[in-house]
């Protein structure tokens, strides 16, 4: 196994994103409840909005979201240019991906881009 396996270092960080995302999710729901609460508890939504502080609970999910899908596709990326040096065809990855060979093709030629 190389100690400077790509694969594996994208994989680390997937993990760490996954992690602060856990973390961030945790915040948006706390956010969240508050302003249950404080409609529940009968304030007008615009006072609630006015007192948001940023980021506002969308803007975080959309953080999210972004975050995790960049670092999912470098995983991803990583991954299926680990299987082809392994003799992978893109066809047989793109089957265990679920996409099609010529996806897989794109995804690899972004890999050489990079």
């Amino acid at each position: 196994m190389d100690a400077d396996d790509e694969t594996i270092a994208e994989l680390r960080h997937l993990v760490a994103v996954i992690d602060d995302t856990i973390a961030q999710l945790e915040r948006v729901r706390q956010r969240a409840d508050e302003i249950e609460h404080r409609r529940v508890g009968g304030d007008l939504y615009r006072v609630i909005v006015e007192a948001e502080e940023r980021p506002l609970i969308v803007e975080s999910l959309s953080d999210v979201l972004d975050r995790l899908s960049s670092a999912a596709g470098r995983f991803r990326r990583a991954e299926a240019a680990a299987l082809v040096a392994e003799g992978w065809t893109h066809e047989r990855i793109g089957q265990f991906f679920g996409v099609t060979r010529q996806r897989i093709g794109i995804l690899l030629s972004r890999e050489r881009v990079r």
